[in-house]
């Protein structure tokens, strides 16, 4: 599998595993209204659009948790990404993958000059910044009193490679 193939497979596992956890929200009594389990989802889902943005080469800034109504609001602006983000990773080939992508806030956040990463080193980038947070979210439902279904990667591959279920 190449690496442009592998992408593809990553967001689609991560497109699966953002729906499991946005249905474990919704069951578990409380969630949909804890301020930690919202700043954390509205966080992830962010970076996945600015990240998405600067690839398209017209960087924004998508819009603050206080400009949705509630968690629902939230799951719908954070679902319509999936189509535009699979259309964009599926569109790359190997040269596209290998140029560089300077990110306008990477220099801020290191506090000095950053190296510039890769197209491909971004896209991964996505899926592990959304894996590392979707984890933190599931330790929130689970202090609640919830019980966070799996999003492992390993776990989308051995039920087949599904399709996501959005709540």
């Amino acid at each position: 599998m190449n690496l442009r193939s592998m992408l593809v497979e990553l967001f689609r596992a991560m497109e699966w595993s953002d729906a499991r956890m946005w249905t474990s929200i919704r069951k578990t009594p409380g969630a949909a209204t804890d301020k930690s389990i919202l700043e954390k989802a509205h966080h992830f889902h962010m970076v996945q659009r600015a990240f998405l943005s600067v690839w398209r080469g017209t960087p924004e800034y998508p819009p603050k948790l206080d400009t949705f109504a509630d968690a629902l609001a939230l799951e719908a602006w954070a679902r319509t990404y999936y189509a535009e983000a699979h259309d964009f990773v599926a569109s790359l080939d190997d040269a596209a993958l290998e140029r560089p992508i300077a990110l306008p806030w990477a220099d801020r956040l290191i506090g000095g000059s950053a190296a510039v990463p890769t197209l491909g080193e971004t896209v991964m980038q996505v899926a592990m910044h959304s894996a590392h947070h979707r984890a933190q979210v599931s330790s929130r439902i689970r202090e609640l009193g919830g019980e966070p279904l799996l999003v492992d990667y390993i776990l989308w591959i051995w039920s087949g490679k599904p399709a996501p279920q959005w709540p």
